[in-house]
């Protein structure tokens, strides 16, 4: 066995005579490249958005006309709290999952053109971001 991690099994000659030698990868996965994650409270996603936004965390419960704060609410629980869509539509004051789909979808669209509302989500990233480097 060669030390890069291969281990022969067995030699195979193919149709058209040449030989291929099959190797067994004998080292395990490599996991450096994956990211580990403070997972945020939800009261904390809640507390930086709705300061972000204006309200108070009880509003974005409440059904508005404009639900792009709710929306928002949604991406960063799903993003850095690791939350479902079904798991954050309680917090939400939304029935479904589905419910938090459509508003996820129509949060996509909205930033592509209100260039206000993109430079918020960012900021509030940046914030986010912040509170999980201060808790690892």
């Amino acid at each position: 066995m060669a030390d890069d991690g291969l281990e022969w099994l067995h030699g195979k000659e193919s149709a058209s005579g040449v030989s291929r030698a099959i190797y067994h990868l004998t080292v395990a996965e490599d996991v450096s490249f994956r990211r580990m994650r403070q997972v945020l409270a939800a009261d904390t996603i809640l507390a930086v958005v709705a300061a972000s936004a204006g309200v108070d965390v009880k509003d974005f419960a409440k059904q508005w006309s404009d639900s792009r704060w709710r929306a928002v609410a949604a991406r960063m629980l799903c993003q850095y709290g690791v939350l479902t869509q079904r798991a954050a539509a309680p917090l939400l004051g939304v029935r479904t999952g589905a419910a938090v789909c459509c508003q996820l979808r129509k949060l996509t669209l909205l930033c592509q053109t209100d260039a206000v509302l993109h430079r918020a989500l960012a900021g509030i990233k940046k914030r986010l971001d912040r509170q999980q480097r201060q808790q690892a």
